[in-house]
């Protein structure tokens, strides 16, 4: 998946786009290759940042989760994110049974407003079954992530990635 050239104001163009862990690693979201990144772009980071998504990720699968999106400013052109935002789609029930085998993945568990997996890994999943975020749009009121995560702080409309297992023929 070829993804497009980031917009004027450095976000990728609304849409979904669907990558693989390894298309990801492969991408110039990892490997900076674009004629508008700088030559500060952090390579070696962000590859970590994937590999912890990886693992994170890899949690989920197991679990039956087939949905996981990633946004925040890893798939912006900043040079240096902070780390890697998402949410993965699935039921309450789908949710619990999950963080009763995996807490790292458990939101419940925080420290200083960061899920515990943030600060193991730099990496924010949280679990979307179609509750508010928590994320106010223009009008004050909260949004469900998959509408939060397709708007800037700005609320300009922006793009996301969809990690998928692999690519359907």
């Amino acid at each position: 998946m070829c993804l497009p050239e980031f917009t004027e104001d450095g976000l990728l163009p609304p849409g979904t786009y669907q990558l693989t862990i390894q298309e990801l690693r492969d991408s110039r979201l990892v490997t900076g290759l674009s004629s508008i990144f700088q030559d500060n772009w952090d390579r070696e980071w962000r590859s970590q940042l994937i590999d912890n998504l990886e693992i994170l990720i890899s949690f989920l699968w197991k679990g039956g989760i087939k949905e996981v999106f990633i946004d925040g400013s890893f798939v912006e052109d900043k040079s240096h994110p902070n780390d890697i935002d998402g949410y993965f789609n699935c039921t309450l029930a789908e949710y619990e049974k999950i963080t009763s085998t995996c807490t790292i993945l458990d939101l419940s568990q925080r420290i200083k407003r960061k899920p515990i997996m943030w600060f193991e890994y730099k990496v924010e999943l949280y679990p979307n079954w179609n509750q508010a975020s928590g994320i106010k749009d223009e009008f004050g009121y909260d949004q469900p992530f998959p509408s939060a995560f397709r708007r800037s702080r700005e609320g300009q409309e922006k793009g996301i990635i969809q990690i998928v297992k692999e690519k359907k023929s």
